[in-house]
C-alpha cells in the first residue's frame, strides 16, 4: 500500500513539528494534571492542536483542536491552574482547555512586543508571564495577564 510510507512520514514530521514548535513539562500542584507533558503542533502558520506526552517513550495523545494556527509558545501557570498559548499568526494571547485542546483568546499582545513573533514563554512562581520576542533582536517581555500589554525588558542575546 502506498499509504503506509505516507502516513510514516507524516507521524515524523508531526514529532519534528511539535518537538521544534513546543513541548512543555507541567508540573502542577495537586489536582489530575500533576506531572503532565503537555506539547503543541502547528509552526508555520498551521492549524495548532494540544496533545499530552509520554515522558518515558516520547509517545504522543492528542487532544485536541485549538482552534488557531502558528501556537509555539505554551506555558502552565501554576498560580491560576490554567495552560496558556500565544498564536503568532494572530498575535493574541489564548487559554487552553487542557480537557479539549480549545483555546480562548484572552486578547491581542500590544505594547514592547507588538508585531513580533513569540517563540516561547514561562511564567515565574508568582504567576508572572514572560515572553522571548523576536524580531532583529531577541528581547525579554513582561505580559499583563489582565490587558495583555507587553513591557520590553532588554535585549537577551
Amino acid at each position: 500500500m502506498t499509504s503506509a510510507p505516507h502516513s510514516s512520514k507524516m507521524l515524523r514530521m508531526l514529532a519534528a513539528i511539535m518537538i521544534f514548535s513546543v513541548l512543555v513539562c507541567i508540573s502542577t500542584t495537586g489536582g489530575a494534571r500533576a506531572d503532565t507533558l503537555y506539547g503543541v503542533s502547528g509552526a508555520s502558520f498551521t492549524s495548532s492542536s494540544l496533545y499530552t506526552i509520554d515522558s518515558a517513550t516520547g509517545a504522543s495523545t492528542l487532544i485536541g483542536a485549538t482552534g488557531v494556527n502558528h501556537m509555539t509558545s505554551l506555558d502552565y501557570d501554576d498560580v491560576t491552574g490554567l495552560l496558556y498559548g500565544i498564536s503568532n499568526e494572530t498575535n493574541s494571547l489564548y487559554t487552553i482547555n487542557t480537557t479539549t485542546g480549545a483555546a480562548s483568546v484572552l486578547g491581542v499582545l500590544s505594547g514592547g512586543m507588538a508585531g513580533s513573533n513569540a517563540p516561547d514563554m514561562s511564567f515565574d512562581s508568582s504567576g508572572g508571564l514572560y515572553t522571548w520576542s523576536e524580531n532583529s533582536t531577541d528581547i525579554l517581555n513582561r505580559i499583563d495577564l489582565g490587558t495583555q500589554v507587553t513591557t520590553e525588558i532588554g535585549a537577551m542575546f
